[in-house]
């Protein structure tokens, strides 16, 4: 490998490669995925060239912060990335996120990218086609990873420099919540009724009731399809039938498919999927393999081709 290109791949998060570079990558590096290709999307702001290489853990994410289609606050991405439960996840501040299907929704952007893993790669998946469409249940209120969730966080003024401020904060709330529980003084608000949960448990430590309460494992979607609990698998796991988000922190190639702010609504899968078909051919796959590929699309038993 050329000292260039070694310069270019791992000095950056992302890097753009040729088309030389790009065949060469996928076939050194992604053998798991030429041997079964899957339907993985990104959905991105700019475009960002042809083909791209990413490390998603060479610098930190920031969840998306949008008045109206974003969070405020990382508070939930902290539980992610810390809570024993979640041990094995990659973490989601060090990730790529994106989608197991196709996926009309806009608000990371109108590029749509095909994601192509490295062999070994360790995915994160959400119970639902987006993190907000989640749940999890503590008592008798629903809980989500969502702008309202952050919300209450930094109503609060819950730190979120790091899981250990974090964790201070909520603790410091905790310990005064016993104390007007103990006092017959509170009300059952949105991170009241949490700790109400924690101390009828008899949990002394916020961590061990967070850990509890927001495991992976609790959680179900609230949206489209019902599904049980996020899930930890590895690339063989991901299986195009779950409409699911997923996350990833190992190095990805990522190929442009379309720009779905020039095509109609309608038309926007037809262009999605005729770049998939294009870059498994570019690939070498046989035709075959790129039919029964083209079905992970939409996750349907027969293929989906576009119209003329």
């Amino acid at each position: 490998m050329k000292i260039v290109k070694i310069f270019k791949l791992f000095e950056s998060r992302t890097a753009e490669i040729t088309d030389k570079e790009f065949v060469m990558l996928v076939k050194e590096n992604c053998k798991d995925y030429l041997a079964n290709p899957k339907y993985m999307q990104r959905m991105k702001g700019e475009f960002n060239g042809e083909y791209s290489y990413i490390d998603p853990k060479i610098h930190r994410r920031i969840p998306l912060m949008v008045d109206t289609t974003g969070v405020v606050s990382a508070h939930h991405t902290l539980l992610m990335d810390n809570l024993p439960s979640w041990k094995g996840f990659p973490k989601r501040s060090e990730s790529l996120i994106g989608n197991l299907r196709f996926n009309y929704d806009t608000s990371f952007g109108d590029r749509c990218y095909l994601v192509i893993p490295y062999d070994g790669a360790n995915f994160g998946l959400a119970p639902s086609s987006d993190l907000w469409g989640s749940y999890c249940k503590v008592g008798n209120m629903k809980y989500e990873f969502d702008n309202s969730f952050t919300e209450r966080f930094t109503d609060l003024s819950v730190s979120e420099k790091s899981y250990t401020d974090m964790m201070k904060d909520l603790q410091h709330y905790y310990n005064d919540y016993l104390i007007r529980e103990s006092s017959n003084v509170w009300g059952l608000s949105y991170i009241d009724n949490i700790f109400k949960n924690f101390s009828s448990d008899g949990i002394e430590s916020v961590e061990e009731g967070f850990d509890k309460y927001f495991a992976p494992q609790k959680f179900s979607s609230r949206t489209g399809e019902f599904v049980k609990e996020f899930k930890n698998v590895g690339y063989e796991g991901l299986e195009s039938t779950d409409c699911r988000e997923f996350w990833t922190d190992s190095r990805c190639i990522l190929v442009y498919l379309a720009d779905l702010s020039r095509s109609s609504f309608h038309e926007r899968r037809d262009e999605a999927v005729k770049g998939f078909a294009e870059v498994l051919k570019m690939l070498g796959l046989s035709d075959e393999k790129i039919e029964l590929a083209l079905t992970t699309v939409d996750g349907m038993a027969k293929p989906w081709i576009p119209s003329e």
